[in-house]
């Protein structure tokens, strides 16, 4: 079982697996010391505009080598051609329907062609909350020998306050929780800034309940978000906005969290892998690679589409560089 989850607008500096303050993922946390999640540290976003991201994180190109998402099918349609039952619950498919960004995702994720090829089973509606479509895939579930899962989700998309229920579970932090000293700090942006971090603590609920389910199971869970955001993190702005200050937009709109979690039964399976997984975890990657990831944990390494190259996991593996929007070298500005 792979599982393939995709976040949104994940802040890693809010990801208390990350070192932040409050505590913002308490279930990684516990994986993360219980010895079965690994957090990657430097991996880097492409882009800052999920259509973008997406078609390049589901395609088998690499920008690396200069080769656009539409010169390479699709890793789904690998994994499936392969024999793997091929599952995608996308929380996005339906939002804002009528703009221009959705038509262009969707057309290159569910044109009728596409979901011949690509996959085994796709929900058509979406929900309000990610919670809730785990939950209908839940509904669905059913064991194969070989299968991958795919999530995309809302994750912490903007309006944050609008990603998780207003129970008193998840609206755990408030602006007193923030305790910024920053001068320009207003208190609607301390309340920004809880909301997030509140999106981000229902997002590891939802990760919870994604996992739960392969507790048991010979099974690998690999996070990864679109892109990164800002919520008041080094200036008074909040999304994805320009800035003269390079180095630090860089940083926090295209460095990513990326999470690899492991069952008890995959560890024992495969301990070569689970050491490889922890030994890459500092390692510079850029996320449009990440099938290869797939392909090499899953057996797929005679695919035609694998590149030992751009696989981190792997002893060939090399990271020449990582230029993000197509134009700046991310390792120069921010990692001088």
């Amino acid at each position: 079982n792979i599982v393939f989850v995709i976040g949104e607008s994940y802040i890693k500096d809010h990801a208390s697996v990350y070192g932040y303050g409050l505590n913002t993922t308490p279930f990684l946390l516990h994986e993360k010391k219980a010895g079965r999640l690994v957090a990657f540290t430097n991996a880097v976003s492409p882009y800052n505009f999920t259509t973008k991201v997406m078609r390049n994180l589901i395609s088998t190109n690499s920008l690396e080598d200069g080769v656009r998402w539409s010169e390479r099918p699709p890793l789904t349609a690998v994994f499936k051609r392969a024999g793997y039952f091929v599952s995608m619950y996308d929380n996005q498919r339906t939002f804002a329907f009528g703009a221009t960004f959705t038509f262009a995702l969707n057309s290159y994720l569910y044109a009728p062609r596409v979901l011949k090829v690509c996959y085994d089973r796709t929900n058509n509606n979406s929900f309000e909350y990610d919670g809730q479509l785990v939950d209908r895939y839940k509904r669905d579930f059913q064991q194969h020998s070989h299968a991958l899962t795919i999530f995309h989700l809302m994750g912490q998309h903007i309006e944050a306050v609008k990603r998780y229920p207003a129970d008193r579970q998840f609206n755990h932090f408030s602006a007193d929780s923030i305790k910024r000293k920053e001068p320009w700090i207003t208190e609607e942006m301390r309340r920004g800034i809880a909301e997030y971090d509140n999106a981000t603590l229902y997002n590891d609920y939802v990760m919870k309940q994604i996992i739960s389910r392969y507790t048991h199971r010979n099974a690998v869970v690999i996070y990864v978000s679109d892109h990164g955001e800002e919520e008041y993190d080094y200036r008074p702005s909040a999304g994805r906005k320009g800035s003269d200050d390079l180095k630090n937009m860089l940083y926090y709109q295209y460095s990513v969290p990326m999470i690899v979690w492991f069952s008890d039964a995959f560890k024992e399976k495969y301990p070569t892998k689970v050491r490889q997984i922890e030994a890459s975890a500092a390692k510079p990657l850029m996320i449009d690679n990440i099938c290869q990831i797939l392909f090499y944990l899953g057996g797929l390494t005679s695919s035609p589409y694998y590149s030992a190259k751009h696989n981190v996991l792997s002893k060939d593996y090399v990271c020449e560089k990582r230029i993000v929007d197509d134009k700046y070298n991310y390792d120069r500005i921010v990692r001088p």
